[in-house]
């Protein structure tokens, strides 16, 4: 038995990164090991896992500037040395808390494990703010992440954008995709009268993740806005947690009553809106990784995307469609041919 610490700076359902945390957890669990969890907040709870929440400021502002600062942060750092004296191994997931990683293998010989999930570019976010704080974010992940001893990438396309920022490092660099999530199949008796109460007729467009400017949710809306014309009955169910204040209120007044936002959504409840898409849909502009989209795959629906790099090396189904990269023309035409293939 190992004694294995995961550092995640959050620890919720809302986030692709944390719900692998999860899975990789529990894998950790049921092999035998004992697991613990330090993150800053989080809501998801783990049979066997003891989880330690730190804490961290409700404003964006300050929780962002304290992430950044957080190697000056001396009493949590040591606070979280103390936790991790004894343990074999420790899995940081991005920075900050790579920074707790990097000191417990420095006092401690603690084998350190830095699992790359990506950071997204800069260019792909709108204020200048945004901008700078992914700059200085990007920085300081990669600068935390040299130290660790071994680096395990998210997939082929992660890996191979570490490489080139990591070129004068000598390390141990490997791709591992993300163990399958457990989606539950539904009845069509019971997704007909899920439908009916929600008042969702045929097609249903399905988007799952974080509503942040390089998600490209605003792209996502506009080729819907073309689709509602030709097909009134279409529904588009965005399901995430707005991160980006500002970027949410421009989706939602950009948005027509036939985009639905239910916000953050419970596990428990996630496969009800996998089961009642009937087309996957992501205009994400940057992607290490797209969990959704290969699970809606995984479920034999269609998906629409476009054609970043990692949707060319995960999904390889007949029914995903790949469009140029920002053509919103193009993506509204593959949407509408899969309603139009099944109503005819």
């Amino acid at each position: 038995m190992k004694k294995i610490a995961l550092l995640t700076p959050t620890f919720s359902y809302f986030s692709g990164m944390d719900r692998l945390a999860k899975l990789q957890a529990e894998e950790f669990i049921a092999n035998g090991n004992e697991v613990l969890i330090i993150t800053f907040q989080g809501d998801i709870e783990i049979k066997g896992a003891k989880i330690i929440k730190l804490g961290e400021s409700r404003n964006s502002f300050v929780q962002k500037a304290h992430r950044l600062f957080f190697p000056l942060d001396r009493k949590i750092i040591k606070k979280c040395l103390k936790i991790l004296k004894g343990y074999d191994q420790v899995i940081s997931y991005l920075y900050p808390m790579s920074v707790i990683a990097a000191e417990a293998k420095k006092r401690y010989g603690i084998e350190f494990t830095y699992y790359d999930v990506g950071v997204a570019d800069a260019k792909y976010f709108d204020t200048l703010y945004e901008k700078c704080y992914m700059l200085i974010f990007n920085r300081l992940t990669l600068n935390y992440a040299k130290f660790a001893d071994r680096l395990i990438s998210i997939s082929k396309f992660a890996k191979g954008i570490l490489e080139k920022e990591l070129v004068s490092e000598k390390h141990k660099m490997e791709y591992k995709y993300p163990p399958k999530m457990k989606i539950k199949h539904f009845k069509q008796s019971e997704l007909r009268s899920i439908k009916e109460k929600l008042n969702l007729h045929f097609p249903v467009y399905l988007y799952v993740g974080r509503l942040s400017p390089h998600k490209g949710v605003d792209k996502l809306i506009e080729a819907f806005k073309k689709v509602e014309v030709t097909v009134p009955a279409s529904r588009l169910i965005i399901v995430g947690k707005e991160t980006v204040p500002k970027y949410m209120r421009k989706l939602k007044k950009m948005s027509s009553e036939r985009v639905i936002f239910t916000g953050y959504v419970p596990e428990k409840e996630i496969d009800k809106y996998y089961n009642l898409a009937d087309v996957y849909v992501s205009a994400s502009k940057w992607e290490c990784y797209d969990i959704p989209a290969v699970e809606a795959e995984r479920m034999e629906k269609p998906v629409v995307v476009f054609d970043i790099q990692v949707h060319k090396e995960l999904l390889k189904s007949k029914k995903s469609r790949l469009v140029p990269m920002g053509d919103v023309t193009a993506f509204a035409k593959e949407m509408e041919a899969f309603a139009f293939t099944k109503t005819l």
